[in-house]
């Protein structure tokens, strides 16, 4: 951040289908989101699938999160990831649920994973985006459970397929979703924001209608969406006055 140190910390697990991405694909996401949230940011570099599936990558997020909250240096904790990082995210929220574990103070979720309904309307539509198609989905839940993503265990299972989950206690205060326009996984984060929603949470839902899914990765090209967006972040967890958008 521009600080030496901030009192905050946002943990941030990188996307690519449980299955690819590293430290170096998301550098550029995490120094933006240092530099406009202002705050420090570690990168999880966890353990990918298919050679280390659910829930082993899962467990790798929770060791990192564990370590820095029995370090106690941060007032508060936010967990941040793009795609199947952001489902790794809220399936954390559920696994630190079954600890004496403090709850992060807020989920940022930039287009994540969260249902299993491969016949959505956005599936219909999208199924073919070369940015993320319905088959290349399913194959990476294919990898991240060690199964045909449509066996009745998988898609009952709420840390694969978090909408399966009604009680909602577990989230943190706050919940922030980002959204591409043109994503396969649209209405999934719909549903999320609404049932979060319903259910009296604090949940804003920031849809980017003429992006693809995994935009904020993609360089010079979004660069002004992408800091609008950080901006947005910050404005989000430390109630602030949003500044006016580019877009």
């Amino acid at each position: 951040p521009k600080e030496e140190q901030s009192n905050d910390l946002m943990l941030f697990v990188h996307g690519g289908g449980w299955t690819q991405g590293n430290l170096n694909t998301h550098d550029s996401l995490c120094r933006m989101l240092a530099k406009y949230v202002n705050v420090d940011v570690i990168a999880i570099d966890y353990r990918l699938s298919p050679e280390n599936h659910y829930p082993i990558p899962l467990d790798d997020v929770l060791t990192v999160y564990k370590q820095y909250v029995s370090e106690g240096k941060y007032d508060r904790i936010f967990i941040c990831g793009d795609g199947a990082g952001g489902n790794l995210c809220v399936a954390l929220c559920m696994k630190i649920n079954e600890s004496d574990l403090k709850k992060p103070y807020a989920q940022i979720l930039m287009y994540p994973p969260l249902g299993s309904d491969f016949d959505s309307k956005s599936y219909q539509t999208f199924g073919e985006s070369l940015a993320l198609s319905k088959q290349s989905v399913m194959r990476f839940v294919e990898n991240y459970a060690g199964k045909p993503c449509t066996d009745d265990d998988v898609t009952s299972n709420e840390k694969i397929y978090p909408l399966s989950r009604n009680d909602l206690t577990v989230y943190p205060t706050k919940t922030m979703i980002i959204s591409a326009g043109y994503d396969v996984l649209l209405d999934g984060q719909i549903r999320f924001a609404k049932k979060l929603k319903d259910d009296g949470r604090n949940v804003k839902h920031i849809l980017d209608k003429g992006v693809v899914h995994g935009y904020m990765t993609y360089g010079d090209y979004y660069g002004r969406l992408v800091k609008d967006n950080c901006r947005k972040i910050r404005a989000y967890l430390y109630d602030e006055k949003e500044e006016k958008s580019f877009f």
